[in-house]
């Protein structure tokens, strides 16, 4: 088993270190709300995980309209806003308003954030998003949602 571990480990490492700057999409790890995996195909972005504020599991589904260098900011620093929707699964989220029980979360979301690649791994994203939103059900209101994450380059 330790031998398995070990050979992972190595083929991981080469695949994430071979990737060139061009890579346009990869897998990587959000915090925040959703907490989970996310998935970066050029412009389009996957996010699944557990939902803190909501008790829930959630996923979006983003697409950047924008995606632009920063002035200043070098090779390495860029922003991006677009647009999306999230459904989910809450457990307390209508427990939180006095309605019981667990139900669907639905809405749509607008997301906008920052971007830096460091010059030291050209196959690595940071990142942090903000993306405020519409909540369509269980009940008609603002939505907030917000992430930190990497995400290694490897998709071209």
């Amino acid at each position: 088993m330790k031998r398995k571990i070990v050979i992972l480990c190595i083929a991981l490492s080469a695949a994430f270190t071979t990737v060139s700057t061009e890579a346009k999409g990869g897998i990587g790890v959000a915090l925040g709300n959703p907490a989970g995996v996310t998935l970066r195909f050029d412009k389009l972005v996957i996010t699944a995980g557990y939902t803190w504020y909501d008790m829930g599991a959630m996923g979006a589904v983003d697409y950047w309209f924008l995606n632009q260098k920063i002035a200043g900011g070098g090779e390495n620093l860029s922003w991006y806003l677009g647009g999306g929707a999230f459904i989910g699964y809450s457990a307390g989220f209508l427990g939180y308003y006095g309605l019981g029980g667990a139900g669907l979360l639905l809405g749509a979301r607008v997301p906008v954030g920052l971007q830096w690649f460091p010059k030291f791994a050209n196959n690595i994203e940071l990142y942090v998003e903000a993306a405020p939103g519409i909540r369509i059900t269980p009940i008609f209101g603002f939505s907030w949602q917000a992430t930190i994450g990497i995400r290694f380059l490897i998709f071209k």
